[in-house]
């Protein structure tokens, strides 16, 4: 499709089919911020949370929750293929300059991924993807990989696909073989924590986020033996197998000032779990994406421990707010108590302040929209 060059401004349409959790807060809040610089709407399912400042369309179908088994896969399988039409129907009553409107996609419907993206284009939409994860989180069994082979097929089906560091556009170059000029990098925004709360001692290491094998905790649990029981907290929502394996672990190396919350957290409570501890340990084993726990962790003034696993240790390389070990115990460990020193020292305090400035929401967006215009 040619780009026309006959509209000054940007009109931004931003897919979002999911209600609730962290994609959702990331999807609405760079839209806020986007909405200080351009024209917005979130199109997204029925029963999404309404916000007070952009414009929003509930008239995707969602998913229902409450099936399990077949009646769960097929239901999602109705849902995905009754998106695209109700998506371009709206799309194309909001399209005001075809070819310079943009339609993003920060994430994609699971089943049938370029459906949704050829809508876009039809509509007469420029269309651009976040690649938040050139990997999956699973990279083993036939419905892994069917599911990466149908992401690659939409990200190549895209006029523009954004990562959020320059290690993650060499990777989808090597992965989904697409041109170099395709792509461009644009930071993980540092989300507003608000007024910090502060606690007398905040001490220990947290674990925080969805307890995948990828993300590496029973190394986690292996540096804390290490270092000799220390306080630490493991919270994070993850399958009756994987916890029942955490108990097992902690129990078996004696780790009894950890304490184990599994399940999901919710927004509210995150400020509270964030100030008592000073360390955020994130040992991802593979998997090549950024996590926003850590961006998390430096909202909330956080020391963080990576392992150099795909961009993870780019905000702590370049903002100095943390450490970088190698993925296995004895490193881990010697960071993570590296990192514990230099924070109750508040070493890292000035790393913190440039790199809430400098990756802002309202930075990022305007870098966002300087991408966008590129490709007019």
């Amino acid at each position: 499709m040619p780009f026309s060059r006959n509209c000054d401004s940007v009109k931004i349409i931003q897919y979002l089919h999911t209600t609730l959790g962290g994609h959702r807060r990331y999807v609405m809040e760079l839209a806020e911020a986007l909405q200080a610089l351009e024209d917005v709407v979130v199109i997204t399912a029925h029963g999404a949370p309404e916000s007070r400042i952009v414009r929003q369309l509930d008239v995707l179908k969602a998913p229902d929750l409450s099936k399990l088994g077949a009646r769960r896969i097929l239901d999602r399988i109705w849902v995905y293929l009754s998106q695209p039409r109700a998506f371009k129907r709206a799309a194309l009553a909001e399209l005001e300059c075809a070819g310079t409107d943009v339609c993003h996609f920060q994430e994609l419907p699971s089943l049938f991924p370029s459906r949704i993206v050829r809508a876009a284009r039809r509509a007469g939409y420029r269309t651009v993807i976040t690649v938040h994860n050139v990997s999956p989180h699973e990279t083993s069994g036939l419905v892994s990989m069917l599911m990466q082979s149908a992401r690659i097929r939409a990200w190549r089906s895209a006029d523009l696909l954004i990562v959020h560091s320059s290690n993650l556009a060499e990777e989808l170059v090597r992965t989904a073989r697409v041109s170099p000029g395709k792509i461009s990098v644009v930071r993980h925004p540092i989300w507003n924590a608000g007024r910090l709360l502060r606690v007398e001692r905040p001490s220990g290491y947290l674990f925080f986020g969805h307890l995948r094998e990828a993300k590496g905790l029973p190394l986690f649990i292996e540096a804390l033996a290490l270092l000799g029981n220390p306080r630490a907290s493991i919270v994070g929502s993850g399958s009756d197998q994987v916890v029942d394996a955490v108990r097992v672990q902690l129990a078996a190396l004696q780790l009894t000032n950890c304490t184990f919350t599994p399940g999901f957290a919710v927004d509210a409570d995150v400020p509270q779990i964030f100030s008592q501890h000073l360390v955020l340990v994130a040992p991802y084993l593979h998997f090549q994406a950024q996590s926003g726990v850590t961006h998390l962790a430096a909202a909330h003034g956080l020391a963080t421990v990576v392992t150099a696993v795909g961009g993870l240790p780019d905000l702590v390389r370049e903002y100095g707010i943390g450490e970088i070990a190698s993925p296995e115990p004895a490193s881990l460990a010697t960071a993570m108590r590296q990192a514990h020193d230099k924070a109750s020292r508040g070493e890292y305090s000035s790393g913190f302040a440039r790199s809430r400035l400098e990756l802002a929401p309202g930075a990022v967006a305007r870098q966002l929209v300087d991408t966008y215009r590129r490709g007019q």
